[in-house]
């Protein structure tokens, strides 16, 4: 997911080089931070960022706002449930088709079913209204894992019913979850944006944390446990959503004009003219760019490590309980990390953050895959985990200040279909590379991409010279 943050640099620099959407029936792009009704050099009338969620005190705690608490808890719960799946469903797959590559090959369904609905899951949240979708993909979500909980109950379970859920799971995850993306805007004050991105790493990192040995413990219990899991965290998802009293329609945006797809007296384009539009501004803004392959290419490293050593690690015989009691250790890991976010950002400038934090993650990822031992690599693991919090923070920051909240379903889709397309094919990659190459080659092969990312760093002069966060806002 995106999160908080922006910098001087790169602000100046989407300030130059960015692209209005020449459709005429759209307002130029924001080329700054839109929660500050700033302009850059030649944008003189660019929309600001939403306004104040209704009856909610900008001055508030978010920790006092109905609507977010009932937002992030509808967040947190579906999320939780779905990780807890996620961590067993290679498991579930292995133990199904007794293939490390088929195994994989249910995650990398999974993945690709999800970006391609994002195509038009990004332009339906620009134009539904976001609890409407919220909810409903929560509930489609539950159905799709309840049936799974059945299958496996009644002996039904095999590979073309895995890749059936993976591809139904992924479809409504890409077609919805953007919605909760855009919902943050409806309901935190722009100059508390920053406060809610820390508590969204923060709980990332928790459920990062709990997900790994609960996956183990119900998969212990039972293969339809972790399908039951997401079930129920999307059935309390919906009813924390359905609570909000925040309108959450995609115009809703009191300092800003209408939805700039549909100004008073004219049609808004069509679906792929207002997607299309959504990749003109990002392609115009190339630091959002570098970043959104960095992202990539990151995670491609990440999700094949860890894929890899998991499944390595369950086919030498470890149950997933040990497992997932081994996997949680990175997970506290990222815990630690996320809590020094915001000492480490005020002490430390964003360019430097990035560089010095890349070098840590690709450093201990490639010595955890040269070394064999499991306790050595899962603390080489957990060592590369904690800096991640602060380079995710840094690094997805930028992009989610400067999107537009009219266009963000749009904007978020185009970044995610280049953040994830690379790492879709991990956990495929990671099975067939443990059937044909064996674990050692394949984890080493999967950490050295790692250093790609640390290089997209090093490229951009703006990257590199990020500055503090109290110089990000001045820019």
């Amino acid at each position: 997911m995106l999160r908080n943050g922006c910098c001087v640099s790169i602000l100046a620099h989407m300030s130059h080089t960015s692209t209005d959407l020449r459709d005429p029936t759209v307002s130029p792009a924001s080329p700054s931070d839109p929660t500050a009704h700033g302009v850059g050099p030649g944008h003189a009338d660019v929309p600001g960022n939403p306004a104040s969620p209704p009856g909610d005190d900008p001055d508030r705690p978010l920790w006092r706002s109905r609507d977010y608490l009932l937002w992030f808890s509808s967040d947190v719960v579906g999320d939780l449930g779905s990780s807890l799946r996620a961590f067993a469903m290679p498991l579930i797959a292995y133990a199904v088709t007794g293939s490390a590559t088929q195994a994989g090959l249910v995650g990398t369904l999974t993945s690709v079913a999800f970006l391609a609905a994002t195509v038009p899951g990004g332009v339906l949240v620009d134009r539904v209204d976001r609890k409407l979708l919220i909810l409903v993909g929560q509930l489609l979500r539950a159905t799709v894992y309840t049936l799974a909980a059945l299958a496996w109950w009644t002996g039904l379970l095999s590979l073309p019913v895995l890749l059936a859920v993976a591809l139904a799971s992924g479809a409504c995850s890409g077609l919805f979850s953007l919605a909760s993306d855009a919902a943050i805007k409806h309901v935190v004050p722009p100059d508390q944006m920053a406060a809610a991105a820390g508590a969204n790493q923060a709980r990332t990192s928790v459920v990062d944390l709990l997900s790994k040995p609960l996956g183990g413990l119900l998969l212990g219990l039972s293969p339809a446990a972790p399908f039951l899991a997401e079930t129920t965290g999307h059935l309390l998802g919906a009813c924390c959503i359905r609570a909000v009293h925040a309108d959450m329609s995609p115009t809703r945006n009191a300092h800003a004009p209408q939805d700039a797809d549909a100004p008073s007296g004219r049609r808004p384009p069509s679906a792929w003219r207002a997607y299309a539009q959504g990749w003109s501004w990002l392609l115009g803004h190339r630091v959002v760019l570098v970043l959104a392959v960095y992202g990539a290419v990151g995670s491609l490293s990440l999700s094949g490590v860890l894929t890899a050593v998991t499944l390595d690690w369950r086919s030498r015989g470890m149950s997933g309980t040990t497992i997932g009691a081994l996997m949680a250790v990175p997970s506290v890991a990222m815990l630690l990390g996320a809590m020094a976010v915001p000492s480490t950002t005020r002490r430390v400038r964003g360019g430097t953050a990035l560089v010095v934090g890349n070098v840590l993650v690709s450093g201990f990822m490639v010595a955890a895959a040269l070394v064999a031992g499991t306790t050595a690599r899962t603390i080489l693991l957990a060592c590369a985990c904690t800096a991640l919090p602060v380079v995710n923070s840094v690094a997805s920051g930028l992009v989610m200040s400067l999107i537009p909240s009219e266009v963000m379903g749009r904007l978020v889709s185009a970044v995610l279909l280049i953040n994830m397309g690379l790492p879709a094919l991990a956990p495929y990659s990671a099975g067939r590379g443990l059937d044909v190459l064996g674990a050692p080659t394949t984890i080493i092969a999967f950490a050295l991409v790692g250093l790609a990312s640390l290089a997209l760093v090093l490229s951009r002069r703006e990257i590199r010279q990020l500055g503090y966060p109290d110089q990000w806002q001045a820019s």
